[in-house]
């Protein structure tokens, strides 16, 4: 689908810094008071679009993507059945300034008639023109390289230039009985560059259970998630020595949700990964006693925590696609290049209306704080006594 005539001739940038909030790109539009505002002798700045509805309604027809996705929600708004009659004039963009929306109105010479809500449109932040906007619109592949470039940049942010992060992440600590190794498994510059999904490069790799000497310390990462009905592979007694030998759990045989975690482990360059499936001896009861009260240890301990909380069952995984939401992408091309813009619409015939299909209020990177009578220490955010931070990496965040 492309742009029509009226679209492509657009001063697409102009609209663009003018969101951003420039002021010197003014010239490329015309000043008319907002039909029907509050605020007396208000003016906003608005761009001559299609000569009439039906012209719009015609390129809309013909797949014009930017003309579909507004007659779209313009054929369904309050605004347009309430005002529009028998009307069919020329039709109006009204543009935010300092904010990245429009507004359709009708009118002849002005505008005069408003027909619609507000459309409110972005780009995702690697965008070629992702200056233009406050907010971005979330990249839907979670393994796009932006997304994982962004999660280790957040994680090395904790490292640099938070104190209580640097305190508890740079110091060694003491490693769980059993963890994965992942040490012969690529790392994070062998994913570079990787066209498609980088987890192909594990494919054919394997990794082995590893027993520290008592009192050993280092950094690790721990998983948190749903097991789900059963697992497709642990560790029991039968297989313990199997799982200890060089190559003794192969990547492919592992669930969804372990292969992602041994992806994002390498990818932060972490040898390290426990599992309680696999690093605990599931048929041992002993075992899995004292392993069991060292829990608070083990996660306490971790460099991270990622947990899985997308995942409802191990076999699901959680580095999946994210579910797109109600919006419509318009591709424009100009002689600087070709960029995509994410178009939502509010109608405002309620309060907040739509609004919450912006901004993804589930993209979180939280640390989780653990209450216990023993070394307290004070919260500076709320001042609660806590023992320990840790890093929790959501699968939120990458949703």
């Amino acid at each position: 689908m492309a742009l029509c005539n009226t679209c492509k001739a657009l001063p697409i940038r102009s609209i663009l810094k003018l969101a951003r909030g420039d002021s010197d790109v003014n010239d490329h539009f015309q000043r008319f008071p907002v039909p029907g505002s509050y605020h007396g002798n208000e003016t906003s700045p608005f761009v001559k679009w299609h000569n009439s509805l039906s012209d719009l309604q015609k390129s809309a027809t013909q797949l014009c993507t930017f003309c579909h996705s507004i007659f779209n929600r313009l054929s369904n708004s309050y605004h347009y059945h309430a005002n529009c009659k028998d009307l069919d004039e020329k039709l109006w963009l009204e543009l935010g300034v300092g904010s990245a929306r429009l507004s359709v109105y009708m009118g002849e010479k002005m505008p005069t008639v408003r027909l619609s809500g507000k459309f409110w449109y972005m780009s995702t932040p690697d965008s070629a023109v992702a200056d233009c906007f406050r907010e971005h619109e979330i990249i839907s592949d979670s393994l796009h390289p932006y997304v994982l470039q962004k999660t280790s940049a957040w994680v090395n942010q904790c490292d640099d230039h938070h104190a209580s992060c640097r305190q508890s992440t740079q110091e060694a600590t003491l490693l769980p009985t059993r963890l994965l190794d992942l040490g012969s498994l690529p790392k994070a510059a062998d994913f570079e560059g990787i066209r498609g999904d980088p987890r192909a490069q594990l494919e054919d790799t394997s990794l082995k259970l590893v027993e520290p000497s008592s009192g050993s310390t280092g950094r690790y990462i721990a998983l948190s998630y749903c097991w789900g009905k059963g697992l497709p592979i642990t560790t029991i007694s039968k297989n313990l020595e199997k799982h200890k030998e060089k190559n003794g759990i192969k990547y492919k045989q592992l669930p969804s949700t372990l292969r992602d975690a041994v992806f994002l482990t390498r990818y932060l360059g972490v040898r390290y990964l426990w599992a309680d499936c696999l690093c605990i001896i599931q048929d041992d009861k002993a075992d899995w006693e004292k392993e069991a009260s060292r829990m608070a240890d083990v996660y306490t301990n971790a460099y991270l925590t990622i947990a899985a909380t997308r995942a409802s069952h191990c076999g699901e995984g959680f580095l999946q696609a994210r579910k797109a939401k109600d919006r419509h992408v318009v591709t424009f091309t100009d002689e600087q290049g070709t960029f995509e813009v994410f178009v939502y619409y509010d109608d405002l015939t309620m309060s907040p209306g739509s609004m919450e299909s912006i901004i993804d209020q589930s993209i979180k990177m939280r640390r989780v704080s653990f209450n216990t009578p023993t070394q307290p220490r004070k919260d500076e955010h709320s001042g609660a006594c806590i023992d320990v931070r840790l890093h929790t990496l959501h699968a939120s965040m990458l949703m």
